[in-house]
């Protein structure tokens, strides 16, 4: 239909302009033939029977006798995105061999509105040219500092690819067009900044895309306690170049910007450098720096919410005991969010403790509706959001979540191995949807411990012990340090294998005092589950939940689960989650 025409069903709006299907205002990623299929069902959506023959002949025209498995594939996976209805049927009705049909309650609503283009930016690292040897952290500090102003000046209308993609090696080689066919967008920031004493100088240059262009440059020189002034002078500028509106909390925002303790800045970059190393030492040592950010300078909204993250990463990981991580992190939070409530970090870490340590789902919910009200190119707030929709077993929006997550940070090594963990938990084609995407993930960084784990996790579910085992030991072998975590997970496999000398071993290590900070009950009861002590498995999941693990919130939809669902100690367990 020229200009397209919107569909209505449920909570779901489709765009066939497109073919951009949304839940609830939220964007569903669909593959190209999964779109087209749904526009061509919806299109004939009053007909009693929409056939095969029909189907394969417009998605494969080209095709003399194209795949049925494959159309049988698309529409299979079109059900999975967009889950059951109300009365707990799926939306296309499969008539075996014949065709297909959609739910019948339909609605068309018009064309689309007109709406201008999203702008998508990259910045790259500012290049360090302080004379001074060690201070990459303050001008990589810096830059993520500007990805985050950026991102928020208008989410609707701008969109910044976050910090993990934009720093990563591969671009460092990259021309300025070729980094615009990589990550799909039409400017590139580039600069460089110098600290010197109490001066700070930035150099910027905004770069178009399609002609390699500068458009824009310029150079500018504060106190150091100036500094948020002056990363919203380029910011402001930024905008003007690419006529981006600003929304209006962030137009006040900036409009009252105040000077910084520089010192408690400069602590503030230290921590921020540490912590995306994202090992257990240097998430702790970037905590310990934040603290004292804040202690410095209480007003300082940014180090609350970053030690808020800080601290459930280490719950989440039992690099500290959740009791301790949870009290700390929603702390934070609450105080970044009192500070400034129109940042969207507190919110997202708030709903993620809520998720994650304390389950309490409604207040979870609305947390991350906040923050991605306030900053929709929050790719973390996407991220953590996919956790808390997975939890409650909603796992095409689980993976819709992700999705968005990965489409801001395409190069994230830990987005992408978290897909992988939604496909694992959604069971996608058998897990090896979630295979594949660990090995994705692996591509970004060949030694990243978490998508190994993830892919031994994968494999055992497939019964390929041999192999699951040989990932484990790669985890654990690439792991900055000691996970109880991982080796939990590899007694586990061990059990499974038939090897349940080795998988009590394993055990016993776990057990030995001082070797961990923090015991994963969750993961050991799970090992005892494979090794056929049942009772034991129910005291260790029982005290995952006492204590406020990560993992038992996610009892629903792990598949190691299974085993266990039968006995009435797990509805007890999911009674008390409050998942039943």
């Amino acid at each position: 239909m020229p200009g397209g025409q919107r569909y209505q069903f449920d909570q779901f709006t489709f765009d066939t302009t497109g073919n951009v299907l949304r839940r609830s205002g939220e964007m569903v990623d669909l593959k190209p033939k999964e779109g087209e299929a749904l526009r061509l069902l919806l299109e004939n959506h009053d007909e009693e029977l929409v056939t095969r023959e029909f189907l394969l002949e417009k998605l494969w025209p080209d095709e003399a006798f194209p795949s049925d498995g494959r159309l049988t594939t698309a529409i299979s996976k079109l059900n999975t995105r967009l889950g059951r209805r109300a009365n707990g049927k799926k939306y296309i009705r499969n008539y075996s061999k014949r065709g297909y049909s959609f739910e019948k309650d339909v609605k068309i609503i018009g064309p689309p509105p007109a709406e201008p283009p999203k702008i998508m930016l990259a910045v790259l690292p500012f290049e360090n040219l302080s004379a001074k040897k060690g201070r990459e952290y303050f001008s990589q500090g810096l830059t993520d500092d500007m990805i985050t102003m950026l991102s928020r000046l208008n989410p609707e209308r701008l969109g910044v690819i976050a910090r993990a993609t934009s720093s990563h090696p591969k671009l460092a080689t990259m021309t300025i067009r070729d980094i615009g066919r990589e990550l799909g967008v039409a400017y590139v920031l580039t600069g460089s900044v110098q600290s010197e004493g109490s001066r700070v100088r930035i150099n910027a240059q905004l770069a178009q895309v399609r002609d390699e262009a500068h458009v824009w440059t310029q150079s500018y020189e504060r106190k150091r306690g100036d500094i948020l002034a002056l990363q919203s002078e380029v910011v402001r500028a930024i905008a003007g170049q690419i006529r981006i509106k600003l929304v209006p909390h962030e137009e006040e925002r900036l409009n009252r910007l105040r000077t910084v303790n520089p010192r408690a800045y400069d602590d503030y970059l230290r921590g921020r450098y540490l912590w995306n190393e994202r090992t257990p030492k240097a998430v702790e040592e970037a905590a310990a720096l934040f603290e004292k950010a804040v202690a410095q300078d209480p007003l300082s909204s940014m180090a609350y919410s970053a030690l808020a993250d800080c601290y459930a990463a280490l719950g989440s990981q039992a690099w500290m005991s959740p009791g301790t991580a949870s009290k700390r992190a929603r702390a934070a939070a609450l105080r970044a969010m009192k500070i400034d409530d129109n940042f969207a970090g507190p919110h997202a870490s708030l709903g993620f403790v809520e998720t994650v340590f304390e389950y309490r789902w409604p207040q979870a919910e609305q947390a991350f509706q906040r923050a991605l009200e306030l900053n929709h190119n929050y790719s973390t707030a996407h991220h953590w959001h996919a956790f808390y929709l997975a939890a409650m077993g909603r796992m095409p929006e689980a993976l819709d979540a992700i999705r968005r997550a990965q489409r801001i940070d395409p190069l994230s090594r830990m987005i992408n191995t978290n897909v992988a963990t939604m496909l694992y938990w959604a069971r996608e084609r058998e897990y090896d949807a979630a295979i594949e995407q660990c090995h994705d993930a692996l591509g970004i960084d060949p030694d990243f411990w978490n998508a190994h784990s993830m892919l031994a996790l994968a494999l055992e579910q497939k019964k390929q012990y041999k192999a699951a085992i040989t990932e484990h030991r790669r985890a654990i072998a690439v792991f900055p340090g000691k996970s109880a975590i991982l080796v939990a997970c590899y007694a586990r496999t061990c059990a499974l294998a038939g090897d349940a000398k080795q998988a009590r071993e394993l055990l016993r290590g776990l057990h030995e005092k001082g070797s961990y900070p923090s015991l994963p009950m969750f993961q050991i009861g799970l090992a005892h589950a494979a090794l056929g002590e049942t009772d034991a498995a129910f005291r260790c999941l029982r005290e995952s939940f006492n204590t406020g693990e990560m993992w038992i919130a996610y009892i629903k939809v792990d598949p190691r689960m299974d085993a266990l669902r039968a006995d009435r100690r797990y509805r007890e367990l999911m009674t008390g989650l409050g998942l039943r």
